[in-house]
């Protein structure tokens, strides 16, 4: 019962090398997921914005903040924010970038825009 077929598998060079691309993808997907869960919750904010009806603009802008004070939205800075009057509506715009460290002197970087008009 003498086998001629040689096994194979993985070497453990292979091994420590898939591990090395397993490990790099989870710490950029530990970066970048943060980062786009914080931009759906932006969304949802200028979303709820969108449901209202405001007389001024200083309305708009501070039902703005309360809300995305709420979803904590903390790369958003307030001259990323544009608030235009538009046919007796205001068109809300977001317009920003977010820069995570990632390893050493390398970030990542990622630009996000989103805009809704009011009732």
């Amino acid at each position: 019962m003498n086998s001629s077929r040689a096994q194979n598998g993985v070497s453990m060079f292979g091994f420590v090398m898939a591990m090395v691309v397993v490990v790099l993808l989870g710490i950029v997907a530990m970066k970048v997921v943060p980062m786009y869960i914080e931009f759906n919750s932006v969304k949802k904010s200028l979303d709820g914005v969108a449901q209202e009806q405001f007389d001024s603009a200083g309305e708009v802008r501070q039902s703005l903040s309360k809300r995305l004070n709420i979803n904590y939205a903390d790369s958003l800075k307030k001259e990323d924010i544009s608030i235009k009057s538009k046919d007796g509506r205001y068109v809300v715009a977001v317009d920003y970038y977010v820069d995570k460290p990632l390893v050493g002197n390398l970030s990542l970087s990622a630009h996000f825009e989103y805009e809704v008009t009011t009732k």
